[in-house]
């Protein structure tokens, strides 16, 4: 099952749960579009469906002292890192696929 379908099953299923919970209430007719959105939130999170928070590593400079270093820094949580001067900006990051702070995965970088 791809992944896809295994989403569109787990959806089907917040669905059947949700009119169950309404008819047990005796509220078949109800259309409560934020209630019915919550649930199936609920219902996919507690079948293991996760968001993975995406960044990029941006270049930057931070003092340091009386001087700035060169530093990468995530852009979903602001988290940055010196990096040695020697390498190319490329070749620091290279095989940093995440961030090691909160975790999200990165894309392409971004030069500032």
């Amino acid at each position: 099952m791809t992944d896809r379908e295994k989403l569109i099953e787990l959806q089907k299923q917040a669905t059947t749960l949700y009119l169950d919970y309404l008819e047990s209430i005796d509220q078949k007719g109800l259309t409560d579009t934020e209630g019915r959105a919550k649930f199936t939130a609920d219902h996919l999170l507690a079948n293991g469906v996760k968001i993975e928070k995406q960044g990029e590593w941006k270049q930057t400079k931070e003092p340091l002292g009386w001087q700035e270093v060169d530093c990468v820094e995530c852009s979903v949580c602001g988290e940055s890192w010196i990096v040695d001067e020697e390498l190319s900006f490329e070749e620091q990051i290279f095989g940093w696929n995440y961030c090691m702070n909160c975790g999200a995965k990165m894309r392409e970088c971004e030069k500032s």
